[in-house]
């Protein structure tokens, strides 16, 4: 007995059920109709989706949008998907081999089926060795049971289905005009196709199957090349989390760096508040200290000359007079008000541009949907160091990517501003891009002194922008023409500046 591939049968029933499925009532096909884009819906589906389904209107494919011109009689008018009526049959003989114990042979019915004749259907032995003694069988096909894999379209049996002519439809259309492009009988050639081109259906099959054939090459290399498409998405969708990835580690470094460089500011800052408050309060306190001594001193002298008063006599207090009063003298003519200001204030203030630098921080880096790398972009040429006032000036820029290496795409985003230094005046340039990478900037000052040349992409500085730029004055252009002059012969300019010159009266 032969081995039942139920699994290979079973996934195969699997694959060709997909198949067999309309995708809008999810139930095997009812009058499969083919759309212009060759995807398949029942009949009765897609007259749902159109109202009246008349000629001329258009049909949108519930899967890709593409719209289908209804034909002649409607949506029953579109052509039929007629293999799919095979793939039913070959539904059905794999749930033959799938579920049943034991497929029996389609001729003899007396034995197990041992193979699948694609033009007798299930065999067993005997009679797959009848086939192979009889000439007239011995071109039959057999698929072995045990060998029976997903690959569904060996199943397909040859076409038997029986065609009638379109013109009449009692009579086999058993020809094929190949100037009409259609099925004829034998009464539409006296009639219609009397001088055309025809043969018989299998001669003519034989050669217009080429022609189907042919028409598939193109169908094979768009599909070629959009799998290739398919895969350098992926390949590139891969690319971009990869970057991702370390873009997203590039930022955290950056920023930590960031934190850190903060963190160590922050303990530098507070290292300089304390050392300055630290010397602050040791020069207060050594002045403190001269002044309680000065104070004590003072207290001193007051409590023995109040002592003297209230516990001596009077003669002892005149006795000690003099010598008493020339002390205190002594004591306060030392004594020097200026030098009671202050040594040091409580003057100590942090000095930032904190919203300059949140803003900063704000701005700080940017991510990039493309790799051109403005840090990287140079610039050339006397542009980026002289111009002269009214003259066009020319500077090229080199569009590089982080590796230094040309970036070829257009780069949109790169412009150009002169801007004089006293903010008076600002020209910005025009940008031509020069070949694939290199980009021709130009620009044309009004105004001269020092200047600042910003070129910038996606708003951030090329490699060493803002570049000092100075304008010089345009000698070459006369600031004014003194005509009509008789035989001048001498000229001279006065203190005001007036030019003065002399000719024969």
């Amino acid at each position: 007995m032969a081995a039942k591939p139920s699994t290979a049968a079973e996934k195969a029933l699997q694959k060709i059920q997909d198949q067999v499925t309309c995708g809008i009532c999810l139930e095997p096909y009812k009058q499969p109709r083919l759309l212009k884009c060759f995807h398949v819906y029942c009949e009765q589906c897609l007259q749902r989706l159109v109202r009246g389904g008349r000629e001329g209107q258009s049909l949108p494919c519930p899967q890709c949008r593409q719209d289908t011109p209804l034909p002649v009689g409607g949506v029953p008018g579109l052509q039929g998907a007629f293999y799919i009526h095979y793939l039913f049959d070959i539904q059905d003989a794999l749930k033959k081999v799938s579920s049943s114990d034991q497929t029996m042979c389609n001729k003899c019915k007396k034995f197990e089926a041992v193979c699948f004749c694609r033009t007798c259907g299930f065999a067993c032995q005997r009679c797959k060795e009848i086939h192979q003694d009889w000439d007239e069988l011995k071109t039959h096909e057999f698929i072995d049971l045990d060998t029976l894999t997903g690959d569904v379209t060996t199943l397909v049996p040859p076409l038997k289905k029986t065609l009638f002519c379109a013109t009449h439809p009692s009579k086999k259309a058993k020809l094929y005009c190949e100037t009409c492009d259609e099925l004829i009988c034998r009464d539409c050639i006296v009639r219609v196709h009397r001088d055309h081109q025809y043969d018989l259906v299998p001669e003519s099959f034989a050669k217009q199957e080429k022609v189907i054939v042919d028409s598939l090459k193109p169908v094979e290399e768009q599909i070629a090349t959009l799998e290739r498409a398919v895969e350098s998405v992926d390949t590139q969708s891969a690319a971009v989390v990869e970057q991702k990835t370390a873009v997203v580690a590039e930022i955290r470094t950056a920023m930590a760096h960031l934190r850190q460089a903060l963190e160590a500011r922050e303990t530098e800052l507070v290292g300089q508040a304390e050392q300055t408050a630290q010397q602050k309060l040791k020069t207060l306190a050594a002045q403190r200290d001269g002044f309680e001594l000065q104070l004590g001193q003072l207290r001193s002298c007051q409590d023995f000359v109040e002592e003297s008063r209230r516990t001596c006599s009077q003669g002892e207090i005149l006795r000690m007079k003099s010598p008493l009063v020339k002390q205190v003298i002594d004591l306060t003519g030392s004594f020097k008000p200026e030098t009671l200001a202050l040594a040091e204030q409580a003057d100590m203030v942090f000095a930032h541009s904190l919203p300059e630098l949140v803003k900063t921080c704000q701005q700080f880096g940017k991510v990039y949907c493309h790799p051109v790398c403005p840090e990287k972009c140079r610039a050339s040429g006397e542009g980026i160091k002289v111009a002269t006032r009214g003259q066009t000036v020319a500077v090229s820029v080199e569009a590089l990517d982080r590796e230094g290496e040309a970036y070829l795409r257009p780069v949109d985003s790169l412009r150009c501003e002169l801007v004089a230094s006293d903010g008076s005046s600002r020209v910005r340039g025009t940008v031509k891009r020069r070949n694939q990478n290199i980009y021709d900037i130009s620009y044309q000052p009004q105004v001269t002194g020092e200047h600042q040349l910003h070129i910038l992409i996606e708003e951030h500085p090329i490699l060493n922008s803002p570049f000092t730029v100075t304008v010089l004055p345009n000698f070459t252009a006369p600031a004014n023409i003194i005509g009509d002059l008789n035989a001048p012969y001498g000229i001279a300019v006065r203190e005001g500046g007036e030019v003065v010159v002399a000719e024969r009266s």
